[in-house]
């Protein structure tokens, strides 16, 4: 017998002999996650799930040898879960974040990151430290900020991209109308959504579209009849390769018979023809319209993958001229929106455009009209116009509304990036930026996005102040209720070092913005029995930083809040792992910083793929569910393309 054979079963009889010496029961739950130092030894964990992946290093394993020097991350996204550890059920739910640290023993062989539905895995051997922590402690959703009442109106089950607001039925309310689309796809579909003056909302569809995806909607009195038309964009596609590939943009007008009845359709725009898979093709077109020229009809103006935006002039009943392209701003000029910014007189536009394919970095543009600076002569001059902010672009541009948010004869900006929101308070020295947190994952775990569109704005309520509705890839519909006054201070964020180590002081970091410009206070939970108590006071988005050092290796749950004279904040939450003799890990994802903007990314570990897929059927023609392409957001910042 030669020694490689000894040294198998050398290494076979000795998992043998340790799993047979564990006797130690443990449970954990998404209520305990933080209690007891995690020795937490087990013989047989398994997890069955409907959807889930795992994330570990390259060299954490040796085929299905799984070795300590690297944990192993389980991510459950949603739908039905089971977790037994030595037999025994434990009461943790998705979506959630669990952790095997210096796990030994047997495991399965999986494709690092890959998502399974159905999953069903089984890990042998010993574990130092097992952690169950729901993505709700590492996440501020949409739902949890204050300065929008946020309440669900409607779930279409996908692409509630296409959203517009106006007056339909001619009351004192404004209604809505937004696209959808059924799952798996088979047809797309207008709806009006007729508000009742109470925050009620009678939904009406009025036009279905077997063809493709809606990707954006607007709307108007195009044809100067007195009632409220529709216009709307979607994609045309060709076969390639045996599967659809979207190529040219389409925009096409609705015209209203005078009862809220949409039969009348005709194309007013193409764009076209495309290359597949080129970048430049003039896909996903997105609108706004007004009358830019101040002739008394609407125009409209129009953003694509391409990064151009053309203008559209209406010759007063409906048809349309293109007036040129005004600008090429370099990639998916997704977000755009118009509205009177220098109060001239004139129709100005916005418009969000990334760079490049390449590089992740874009930028909000304003596009003066100088209609009434040329003496009416000229609308836009070429050029890109005044870069009014820096943003993000992991996946185009986003979606992008302007509204006075605070009251103030200023446009405020709210841009979304993928399923993030930051509202961008227009002040006398610039624009002062809030996070308002993410949209939560569907039951199923599917994430959520907005870079295509979904946002809307007016006056629902009749308060004087005004709202956003907005849609999403998952196709939820949600009304934001303007709840601007005198209001408590944001969560507040925290930093940690680089390391933390048992018995040693760190440094942490913390900040917090309060929308009033108020003072602010901060009491922070140190996790293990101790706290500050209340310190202060600091400026609005001061960076506060205070030492302190813990005990133990194990897991802490660190809670901050904020407090001025109108009240507390919630609380935040901040995981912090120590390890014995390494430093320690951060699960936070997101973190205020100018240098980006309002947000910094940062990985914990390792970057999650998401890919966004333009086919709409299988090479069967099979209806799709658009959403199964896009995989489900770890709980931690991962990075889209578009295909």
């Amino acid at each position: 017998m030669n020694k490689t054979t000894l040294w198998k079963k050398g290494l076979v009889v000795g998992m043998i002999c340790l799993l047979m010496l564990l006797s130690i029961p443990i449970t954990i739950s998404n209520e305990d996650y933080f209690k007891n130092n995690y020795s937490s030894d087990f013989g047989i964990l398994s997890l069955k799930a409907e959807s889930a992946d795992i994330f570990y290093s390259d060299y954490g394993h040796i085929g299905q040898i799984w070795l300590p020097n690297h944990f192993i991350q389980l991510n459950i996204y949603g739908g039905e879960m089971e977790l037994k550890i030595n037999g025994r059920t434990q009461q943790v739910e998705p979506p959630v974040y669990i952790m095997l640290r210096r796990f030994f023993g047997f495991g399965p062989l999986v494709h690092n990151s890959k998502y399974e539905q159905d999953i069903s895995v089984n890990f042998f051997g010993i574990c130092g430290e097992t952690i169950a922590i729901p993505f709700d402690v590492l996440i501020d959703y949409i739902y949890e900020q204050h300065v929008f009442n946020v309440d669900d109106i409607t779930d279409f089950g996908q692409t509630a991209w296409g959203l517009t607001s106006a007056n339909f039925n001619d009351d004192q309310y404004v209604d809505f109308a937004v696209s959808s689309a059924t799952v798996p796809f088979s047809s797309s579909t207008i709806s009006v959504f007729y508000n009742d003056g109470n925050l009620g909302f009678t939904q009406d569809d009025v036009f279905t579209f077997s063809y493709s995806y809606i990707s954006d909607l607007d709307s108007g009195d195009y044809d100067n009849d007195g009632d409220i038309d529709l216009l709307f964009t979607y994609s045309e596609y060709v076969w390639d390769q045996g599967l659809p590939v979207n190529v040219n943009g389409t925009v096409n007008l609705l015209l209203n018979d005078g009862n809220n009845s949409f039969g009348n359709l005709s194309m007013v725009a193409w764009h076209g023809p495309g290359i597949p898979h080129h970048h430049e093709n003039r896909i996903n077109p997105q609108l706004t319209s007004a009358d830019f020229d101040m002739d008394g009809d609407i125009d409209f103006l129009v953003g694509d993958n391409s990064g151009k935006v053309e203008f559209y002039i209406n010759n007063g009943s409906g048809d349309f001229t293109s007036n040129g392209v005004i600008h090429d701003f370099g990639y998916c000029s997704w977000g755009i929106t118009s509205e009177d910014y220098d109060s001239d007189g004139d129709i100005d536009f916005m418009v969000a455009s990334g760079i490049s394919p390449v590089y992740f970095d874009g930028h909000i543009y304003l596009k003066q009209n100088m209609l009434v600076e040329s003496n009416y002569s000229t609308c836009f001059k070429p050029g890109s116009g005044e870069i009014l902010l820096n943003i993000s672009s992991l996946t185009g541009s986003g979606s992008l509304q302007v509204l006075d948010y605070d009251l103030d004869g200023d446009l405020d900006i709210i841009n979304t990036l993928m399923d993030m929101f930051f509202l961008y308070l227009q002040e006398q020295d610039g624009f002062n930026y809030y996070y308002l947190g993410r949209l939560p994952l569907n039951e199923k775990g599917y994430a959520d996005d907005l870079s295509l569109g979904g946002l809307t704005s007016s006056d629902y309520n009749n308060d004087g102040k005004e709202d956003i509705i907005f849609g999403g890839v998952q196709g939820k519909v949600r009304l934001c209720i303007n709840n601007y006054g005198q209001l408590a201070p944001f969560k507040p964020w925290i930093k940690e070092p680089f390391e933390v180590r048992p018995g040693v002081e760190a440094e942490f970091t913390f900040v917090t913005k309060d929308i009033n410009g108020d003072d602010v206070y901060y009491y922070i939970d140190w996790g293990d029995g101790t706290n500050s108590g209340w310190v202060g006071p600091y400026a609005s988005g001061e960076e506060v930083i205070l030492n302190h050092s813990w005990p133990k290796a194990r897991a802490y749950l660190i809670k901050v809040k904020a407090k001025d004279d109108d009240g507390e904040s919630e609380w935040k939450e901040h995981v912090l792992i120590i390890f014995k003799g390494r430093a320690s890990i951060s699960l936070d994802m997101l973190y205020p910083s100018t240098d980006y903007n309002g947000f910094l990314l940062f990985e914990p570990t390792i970057k999650g793929i998401t890919t966004k897929m333009e086919s709409v059927r299988d090479n069967k023609n099979n209806g799709l569910d658009y959403r199964q392409y896009f995989k489900k957001s770890p709980p931690f910042v991962y990075i889209s393309t578009v295909k």
